[in-house]
């Protein structure tokens, strides 16, 4: 046992050597992962605005799930999948705090997933495997790249555990500002099954990646997958570390739980991604006054709603 333990990390270290995050990508990502915060009828023309105008995706599909959208598109001749986030934060953090349920996850032996989670992939499941085929993406011949933010970045760690089950492979995925998704046995069942193709990045003292938070009575420790990427500071040019032990590395995020707890207003660090990429598609004139927060970039927007995790 101890040897196989042995095998596995010493071939981590090989994959994640030869696997290379690019900073380049990850500012493309944002903006495919901003896009789905955009009004669904612009995403199906691809006119969305500034996040969309960079790339040519084409057949567009939009579904809806218990709370989000997603879309499924051809990205060049590659087949994208975008996961929106929340809109509104007071709401979601108070989801993703308490409401900590968990459930078994097929195929992963003795996982907890977070339920909140994991259902609202499946709300939006069947929708994005009809659309897949659909754009001509079909399991068994197609390669799929993923990405999403916040409550999207979670439904996208779902999503690519299922659809490789069904027959897709995931080449690619970047997600930003992701909460925890499930305990330890999950984060290491996702970090195997995805080494070298999954990156998560998070924006300096954003406070959605330490949430879900143990709970009191110590039953279910939500624990990240690894690597993360951390940016060190608001603005990308101050840098990133990359981190194979994120949940204990002050070098990366849990180096910041002091700074997340202390200024409330680190809200706007997880709404900006890459220095310039609104992670949002409308908000209540208030609370956008509030944060100091851009134009989102979307060429029509929806208005906000609360998206409570059940």
């Amino acid at each position: 046992m101890a040897f196989q333990a042995m095998k596995w990390l010493f071939f981590q270290h090989v994959v994640c050597a030869l696997a290379v995050y690019s900073e380049t990508k990850a500012e493309k990502y944002a903006k495919l992962a901003g896009a789905a915060y955009c009004a669904p009828e612009s995403l199906k023309t691809w006119s969305c605005g500034a996040k969309c105008q960079p790339f040519n995706v084409t057949n567009v599909q939009v579904c809806h799930g218990d709370t989000t959208y997603s879309y499924v598109g051809r990205w060049d001749d590659r087949c994208l999948v975008g996961f929106e986030g929340s809109w509104d934060p007071l709401s979601w953090i108070t989801d993703a705090s308490f409401k900590e349920i968990t459930t078994p996850w097929p195929g992963c032996t003795n996982c907890q997933a977070h339920s909140g989670f994991a259902g609202e992939w499946f709300s939006h499941k069947q929708c994005v495997i009809k659309a897949l085929n659909k754009i001509g993406c079909n399991a068994g011949h197609s390669e799929i790249y993923t990405t999403g933010h916040s409550l999207g970045a979670a439904v996208n760690v779902f999503a690519m555990a299922d659809l490789e089950e069904l027959g897709w492979k995931v080449a690619e995925s970047y997600d930003f500002g992701r909460p925890r998704v499930g305990d330890q046995a999950f984060a290491s069942f996702i970090e195997k099954k995805f080494v070298g193709r999954s990156w998560r990045v998070v924006h300096h003292i954003d406070p959605v990646p330490h949430l879900p938070v143990t709970d009191l009575l110590q039953l279910v420790h939500f624990k990240h997958t690894n690597p993360e990427v951390f940016y060190t500071a608001k603005n990308v040019t101050e840098g990133y570390n990359i981190c194979q032990h994120s949940e204990s590395d002050m070098q990366c995020s849990h180096g910041q739980v002091g700074a997340v707890i202390t200024n409330p207003l680190n809200w706007k660090q997880h709404m900006i991604y890459m220095d310039s990429v609104p992670m949002y598609g409308s908000m209540w004139a208030l609370e956008k006054l509030v944060l100091q927060m851009p134009d989102s970039q979307c060429s029509a927007k929806v208005l906000p709603q609360a998206h409570v995790i059940v």
